[in-house]
């Protein structure tokens, strides 16, 4: 054997070695990591032997000599680690003494070694010549047995650690502990022949520590997991079809059964990698909670394109002794089952009259699309108006052929991916992945279709409410609950709903005593319905705000006619009576549960933009929404049609003023849409003035 071929051979070990050191720390465990260790500490010494064959002098070759042995004592130091930590981790007292105490032995005997080259306190080197090589060794002399006598001190001391506890822990275990025991042996008699014999050839420290290396790696991703992997590889399991996957107690894929490979697409690499919280939250979607040792839950997974069902069942692994050793997860197919039991459910669950689902499957519904997974989702609430006097007059038969009419209309509209459910008289439609445009688009269509039918012999209507959730802050519950108020304002202003008894009644007490009329709420409600989709409100405020409009001047019903007529100046009195007026019409509407809502945005009829109104002095956006639109277009329904107190006033003065009042009085984003609403309009008319003003504004 000549220079270079030994040269071949010992770099070929630190290769090896620095490769299964690299797999070894790709497996982020303490485990992997600990023998990570023991894999850089046998390439730094193997590649300690290829500078000690080219070198000439005695002082370098004597820095490299103290190297290697100080590799050799930590590496014994290593491997007593990892057995202590194989054989549940340090359970003692005893075993950490031991283990510090080791650990000072081989500080003391790294000292010696550092100093070495320079005092010679463990060995000094010499010169040999071996089959025509020359080579560097160590003179055999006393000190250099503290050494070796670290190295079997250590050895011994690990071995009897874990011989007390040996019968009682589990085969796995066993076969982990033999193997580094065998390795322990291994090592320790190349060092004692060595410091005996010399070379007595060629040193083959380096291939023997490379092989040992190597079998610790096999050791521990094969043999150390031997029992477990032997409960996947039963025929019978995967001859029933049966997922099981099974994690190490560092949260790590160790095994799979074919069933699991094939499903999940799980193959060799996956071992040692994938992660037990991702498995469970990210690819199965399975809420930590319900892992609890002995849980059994049914889940839905997409596989191939195909919704499969699962029970999946969860269990803790121990070893004889109870200590966990690792998680399995049980998941077996029952789509068939599933189908077979949904088919008998759907039978008995579904409205009779009109087929659909009953408020017991919405809720469940409600639950399933709760998720962001699903967002955006819209959810409408569609509605016969004045169902309950169809019911009472004409019998609930024709009432139930209402119902189911409408939801066959409904139906022809709706996806495949959209669900409805029969909520009492309601009618409640999920519709995921639509945004509240695309689903107030499609419930219109839904309306107009159904009011232009002619088989019933009565006019039938229906009116609805629309909300989207497309954030996680929001449950669909209280988007259900919106789009349910939303639609019952509408029901409030529509005079085929029985609801809108409440509100009629106001009006029509309001046009007896003319404080209002039809075509005054008629063009506030429009005018407010269109600033309001201008800014993009959701149904609901669109809807509050039209509701808002109709009911404007109820407070007015507080006043004396003496105020109302009087077409001079207010006394004082008179002055705080009116002042009053937001305050008293919220008492009215507070009093009806439909109108309590609307009640708090018509106490904040009379506040200003820059907060000089009343009753509270509100300011800017702190002032709802609705109140601010409709107290706008009163206001230019005031100087367009005039007052007792005031007469009526051209488009262009009102607009004017408007303008003049933007900022103060009236919120300016809103004044320049209304205004903008009006340029419009006008377009035809070539109304130059409007045009002029919205360009340039008053001075």
């Amino acid at each position: 054997m000549n220079t270079i071929g030994l040269i071949i051979i010992y770099v070929a070990c630190v290769l090896t070695t620095l490769f299964f050191t690299y797999r070894s720390f790709e497996n982020d465990t303490r485990i992997g990591r600990k023998i990570s260790l023991f894999f850089a500490l046998v390439a730094v010494d193997c590649a300690m032997h290829v500078p000690v064959l080219i070198i000439s002098k005695t002082f370098p070759a004597s820095i490299i000599f103290s190297i290697q042995m100080i590799m050799e004592v930590w590496l014994f130091v290593v491997l007593y680690d990892l057995s202590l930590n194989i054989n549940r981790k340090y359970e003692n007292a005893k075993d950490k003494t031991a283990f510090l105490a080791m650990c000072g032995l081989a500080a003391v005997d790294t000292v010696l070694l550092i100093l070495n080259p320079l005092k010679h306190w463990m060995f000094e080197l010499e010169t040999v010549n071996l089959e025509g090589l020359s080579l560097f060794t160590t003179i055999k002399h006393i000190p250099i047995v503290i050494h070796y006598a670290v190295l079997i001190i250590i050895t011994a001391s690990a071995i009897y650690s874990n011989l007390g506890r040996k019968k009682n822990d589990a085969v796995a275990n066993d076969q982990n502990y033999n193997a580094i025991c065998c390795m322990y042996i291994i090592i320790a008699v190349n060092a004692v022949m060595y410091m005996l014999f010399g070379y007595a050839g060629l040193d083959i420290s380096p291939i023997i520590y490379c092989g040992c290396a190597i079998a610790l790696y096999v050791i521990h991703g094969n043999m150390g997991n031997y029992i477990l992997r032997m409960i996947t590889r039963n025929d019978m399991l995967d001859r029933l079809g049966v997922m099981i996957i099974m994690f190490d107690e560092d949260g790590l894929l160790f095994d799979f059964s074919s069933k699991a490979a094939e499903i999940l697409d799980f193959n060799e690499d996956y071992i040692g990698v994938l992660d037990e919280n991702m498995f469970v939250d990210g690819r199965l979607g399975i809420d930590e909670e319900y892992l609890i040792d002995g849980t059994s839950v049914e889940f839905a997974l997409m596989v191939g394109g195909k919704r499969l069902c699962y029970n999946f069942d969860f269990h803790s692994l121990t070893d004889e002794r109870g200590h966990k050793i690792g998680n399995v997860y049980v998941l077996n197919d029952i789509t068939d089952l599933q189908s077979m039991y949904s088919d008998i459910e759907e039978e008995m669950i579904c409205n009779p009259i009109t087929g659909m689902y009953d408020e017991e499957v919405l809720e469940v519904m409600i639950r399933e699309y709760d998720s962001s997974e699903y967002m955006p989702v819209c959810v409408a609430v569609m509605d016969i108006n004045g169902l309950s006097i169809v019911n009472d007059i004409m019998g609930v038969l024709e009432g139930d052929r209402m119902l189911k009419f409408c939801n066959e209309v409904l139906k022809t509209q709706l996806r495949i991916e959209d669900f409805t459910a029969v909520n009492g008289c309601e009618t409640v439609i999920i519709m995921p992945g639509f945004r509240e445009s695309q689903a107030i688009g499609m419930m219109n269509f839904v309306k107009e279709m159904i009011n232009y039918q002619v088989d019933f012999p009565i006019f039938l209507s229906v009116e609805y409410g629309v909300a989207e959730k497309n954030d996680d802050a929001t449950t669909l519950s209280d988007v259900l609950e919106t789009a349910r108020k939303a639609m019952r304002c509408k029901k409030l202003l529509n005079p085929y709903s029985s609801q809108s008894f409440i509100v009629s009644e106001l009006n029509k007490h309001m046009d007896t005593l003319g404080i209002s009329s039809p075509e005054r709420r008629s063009r506030i409600c429009k005018n407010a319905a269109m600033i309001a989709e201008k800014m993009n409100l959701s149904d609901e405020n669109i809807s509050e705000t039209e509701l808002l409009a109709a009911l404007y001047d109820v407070g007015k019903l507080t006043l004396s006619d003496s105020i109302l007529r009087k077409e001079g100046a207010l006394t004082e009195k008179e002055w705080e009576d009116v002042k009053m007026m937001p305050l008293k019409g919220f008492y009215i509407l507070n009093s009806n549960k439909d109108l309590n809502e609307i009640s708090s945005y018509l106490l904040a009829q009379s506040e200003r933009w820059d907060g000089s109104g009343y009753p509270n002095a509100l300011s800017r956006g702190n002032i709802p929404i609705q109140a601010r639109i409709v107290s706008l277009v009163a206001a230019y329904e005031a100087i367009t049609v005039g007052t007792v107190y005031r007469d009526a006033r051209s488009e262009e003065e009102a607009v004017e003023e408007l303008l003049k009042c933007s900022g103060t009085q009236f919120d300016p984003a809103i004044v320049e849409i209304f205004v903008k609403i009006i340029e419009d309009k006008n377009v035809g008319a070539e109304s130059e003035f409007i045009k002029k003003i919205f360009s340039e504004g008053i001075n």
